[in-house]
């Protein structure tokens, strides 16, 4: 996949990366589990299209903010 464009379906990640900026994937998951990604099951039905959708947006090195990191991220955005 080219790392200027990331697709995927449902619930994921389309960016194309240039002057207008680069989108974030903000995840219903906290830090601890998307680097666990591959050990967890989330499988169930309820999480089925984040674990895709997290493994898209690192390969088109996209940024993925966790749910208990957002605060912290949009401090640094910001200063």
């Amino acid at each position: 996949m080219d790392s200027d464009v990331a697709k995927s379906t449902k619930y994921s990640v389309y960016a194309a990366a240039g002057v207008y900026g680069k989108p974030i994937l903000i995840t219903p998951l906290i830090q601890s589990e998307i680097n666990d990604l591959n050990k967890l099951d989330l499988d169930d039905g309820i999480y089925e299209n984040i674990k895709p959708a997290v493994k898209a947006a690192n390969r088109a090195t996209l940024e993925v903010w966790a749910l208990d990191k957002i605060a912290d991220k949009i401090k640094e955005k910001i200063k």
